[in-house]
């Protein structure tokens, strides 16, 4: 583990260092992912750099908030894309969109970078061959599961809309900091277990406990939660429920998967539990930008995740076209370019 560092050392870091582009991340489990995507991309333009997460960031309470002090503390000091004895170094941050889009609180700077979807997590779920992992961690045949995942793109969809009441329950709280345990971090409250059905009785009970909480008169809080409704149901109907559904919430439905397809009577390798709740931990595309509007291209043409009691990245330099190398580089790289 490396030192935590003030936005003055960092600042000064970076100009003794040989490195000319710094991305900080939010956490150590997306190092090797961004460091790969990175690596694909300013190794073969020459351009040196490092990746630190936001516990390497002293202060704060660590992750997103920490790099955006960080950023905020460079942005005054004019230390995002700076000149130091001939050496131009640029700052890049990227950051995990959660449902930012629908507060307001997108950072919109050229130097910041959001998932599209809700976190990382959600890319390796879209973007990873599921049978091929779960072959991997678990011994069972393919040919089992294949049958239990059939499309990954239809299963991916209604494991979502099994739990899209909790979702906006979630959304709700999360935006107006109603603290009612309807909280991201957790599995659904309103729903037994990833497919048994939903329960109305737990959502009317979860809902009425929200509204008293939130302690605004009926009809404000009918329109405000009608408000989350609607953004959550449009999400949903153009296929981007990846958008707010957590991308770690994939792992329960997938070891609920797993069992179903294994059966009681077959063995598997019930290790891959944790593997599984620890969360996928690499991925095969990487995010684009929400607050710039600029597409980063980030889809190589053979995208696979492969596990050995984790998941590894299958990011290689050629399997990305130019225009992909261009349009990344573009926006890492270009800044630094000193004509």
């Amino acid at each position: 583990m490396r030192l935590a560092h003030s936005a003055e050392a960092y600042r000064r870091l970076m100009q003794m260092s040989t490195a000319r582009l710094f991305v900080f991340i939010e956490g150590w489990t997306e190092r090797s992912f961004y460091d790969q995507l990175c690596e694909s991309v300013c190794r073969p333009s020459g351009v040196p750099f490092e990746v630190r997460t936001a516990d390497e960031v002293a202060g704060g309470s660590g992750g997103k908030e920490n790099l955006l002090a960080l950023f905020e503390t460079l942005r005054d000091l004019g230390a995002l894309l700076e000149v130091f004895q001939g050496k131009k170094t640029g700052v890049l941050f990227f950051l995990d969109k959660d449902i930012d889009d629908f507060t307001g609180r997108i950072v919109a700077s050229a130097h910041v970078v959001y998932t599209e979807h809700y976190h990382v997590e959600n890319y390796w779920f879209r973007h990873g061959d599921l049978v091929t992992a779960i072959v991997s961690a678990t011994a069972l045949d393919g040919a089992t599961v294949t049958g239990a995942i059939g499309n990954p793109e239809d299963w991916r969809r209604l494991a979502a809309e099994q739990w899209k009441d909790w979702v906006k329950l979630c959304v709700h709280a999360h935006a107006h900091s109603v603290d009612c345990g309807c909280r991201y971090s957790a599995q659904s409250q309103v729903n037994d277990g990833c497919y048994g059905g939903l329960d109305g009785g737990r959502v009317a009970g979860r809902l009425a406990e929200l509204r008293q909480r939130a302690g605004l008169p009926d009809a404000d809080f009918d329109a405000r939660h009608a408000v989350v409704e609607e953004w959550v149901d449009r999400l949903y109907a153009e296929g981007r429920h990846d958008a707010v559904f957590r991308g770690k919430w994939y792992v329960y439905f997938l070891v609920s998967t797993i069992k179903t397809a294994a059966g009681p009577n077959r063995k598997w390798k019930t290790a891959c539990h944790s593997r599984f709740r620890a969360g996928v931990d690499r991925a095969s595309q990487g995010p684009n930008s929400g607050a710039c509007g600029t597409t980063l291209g980030l889809a190589p043409s053979t995208a696979r995740l492969q596990t050995s009691g984790r998941y590894a990245a299958a990011h290689k330099a050629e399997h990305w076209t130019a225009s992909q190398r261009r349009n990344l580089l573009s926006s890492l790289a270009a800044p630094l370019d000193n004509r």
